[in-house]
Order: C-alpha cells, then sequence, then structure tokens
C-alpha cells in the first residue's frame, strides 16, 4: 500500500509467547503511532510516508490486527501491556512523538501518564475518554462477526478478522476508560476531531481537550472517524507543528558576562 513500502518490519517478541508486528522507517527522534480497534499500522500510511524523511517513524500492528496474532480474549490492560513492552523495549529516541487514533489514543494516553518523561508530545485523532454508547457501536457490534463485510466497506481502513472484531466490541472496547488521566498530561497534546464522526460525539472529544492542560485542539466539521486518512494533508501540518514546539531546541546557556 502506498507510503508502506519502505518500512523495514519485524516482530516483536512478547513475555507470554506472542508478538507485535513493528513497522518502521527513517531516522533522527522517533514518532511511535497507534491504530484504533480493527485498524492497522495503514491507518497512519500517509503520516508515515510524509514524516519518514525527516524522522524514525514506528507504527505497531496491536494484537489480532494486520500481521499480528490473536492470542484470545483480551482484557483493554493486555492491550496496554503490550504497547508499553514496546515503548521499553524498540530501539527508539529518548524522548519520542506518540500518536493515537480512536482506541490507539487511549492508550497513547495511559502510555503519556505511565512514561510521561518519554513523551514530548501526544496527538490525539477522533478519540475521548471512552467508547460511548451510539447507533454507530451498536451496529458494530451487530456486525461484529462479519468483519469481511466492514473491510469491503471501508478498505484500508479495518483489519482485523471477525473473532477480533466481536471480542473488540462486545468486551475490550467497553473497558475503555481514560477520562481520570487527562488532568494529567503535561505534554503539548493536539486533539484532532471531526464534525461528522459518529463513533466519537463532537461534545465528548471536546470534553476531553478540555481536560488536557496544554493542548491545541482542531476539528474538521465535514470530516468522519478517520482524519489521517481522510484529511492527511491537515492532520501532516498539525503534526508537524507540534512535532516542532516539541523537539525545539534549548536557548543556548551564555556564560555570566558573555557578549549578547
Amino acid at each position: 500500500m502506498e507510503g508502506l513500502e519502505t518500512l523495514n518490519r519485524k516482530r516483536l517478541e512478547l513475555p507470554g509467547g506472542n508478538y507485535l508486528e513493528v513497522a518502521q522507517a527513517g531516522s533522527g527522534s522517533s514518532l511511535l503511532f497507534l491504530h484504533g480497534g480493527a485498524g492497522s499500522i495503514s491507518n497512519w500510511r500517509h503520516q508515515i510516508a510524509a514524516f519518514q524523511a525527516d524522522y524514525h517513524v514506528v507504527a505497531l500492528n496491536l494484537r489480532g490486527h494486520g500481521g499480528s496474532p490473536w492470542p484470545g480474549p483480551s482484557h483493554v490492560d493486555d492491550f496496554f501491556t503490550d504497547v508499553l513492552y514496546a515503548l521499553d523495549t524498540l530501539p527508539m529516541s529518548s524522548r519520542l512523538a506518540l500518536m493515537g487514533h480512536s482506541f490507539g489514543g487511549y492508550l497513547a494516553t495511559r502510555l503519556a501518564v505511565t512514561r510521561p518523561e518519554r513523551v514530548a508530545a501526544l496527538g490525539l485523532f477522533n478519540t475521548c475518554g471512552h467508547l460511548p454508547n451510539t447507533p454507530v457501536s451498536r451496529f458494530l457490534q451487530l456486525f461484529s462477526r462479519r468483519s469481511d463485510l466492514l473491510r469491503y466497506f471501508w478498505p484500508g481502513r479495518v483489519n482485523a478478522g471477525p473473532q477480533v472484531t466481536f471480542e473488540l466490541m462486545h468486551r475490550t472496547l467497553k473497558q475503555w476508560q481514560a477520562w481520570p488521566l487527562y488532568s494529567q498530561l503535561t505534554m503539548p497534546v493536539l486533539v484532532a476531531l471531526g464534525g461528522c464522526d459518529l463513533l466519537i460525539p463532537l461534545r465528548l472529544g471536546r470534553r476531553m481537550a478540555a481536560a488536557i492542560p496544554r493542548c491545541r485542539l482542531e476539528i474538521v466539521a465535514t470530516a468522519g472517524h478517520v482524519l489521517p486518512i481522510e484529511r492527511p494533508g491537515l492532520v501532516n501540518s498539525w503534526i508537524r507543528a507540534l512535532l516542532t514546539e516539541a523537539f525545539r531546541p534549548e536557548p543556548a546557556c551564555v556564560p555570566p558576562g558573555s557578549p549578547g
């Protein structure tokens, strides 16, 4: 798929015998991308293509997604333990930028609170403090065993099998709870929302943004739930501004008595 051809893919072996598929390219300060439930690395293809020339881009397929095997029914904490292990184990810069979409935004928020010394900046896209009970979420629950149909209607967005999608919609994503975490974020945070997102209502995204101390809020009134694919140019420009702020060089110290 365009934007992913240059990625170096490998397995990250996890404690317990499972593994995650990891893709990376480029060098420099690291950007770690986490996709949402039933998605994959390909959800970030436009951002990977845009930033690999200037940064070290790293993307994971969560357990049961893309090339990462599904070990069976999994609690939300199992997903978090996987990505925390990846953060602690993969060779990345000591401080990095973390980008999360939807459920990946929940995982990214937990990582940023758990390892604040590692996270220089956080990007949260189409996410909020929990997965609300909306007509779309109920539709996805109803058709969760037919993820082949979902993949047909949303190519490049859905990349999980029926068993994984069923477990996500009926169990795992109901355990998603991030509301107490937002006030603990200390780094600059970008929040980007779609005004036509039928899965994450705008009012909940605004509530999340209001709880984050150092937040820049961007809203695309006509966009839906997958901003990184729907509005890649805007998303890339917002991420680039966030990275400029996060990785701004420290001002040089001028010894006392020196000119200037």
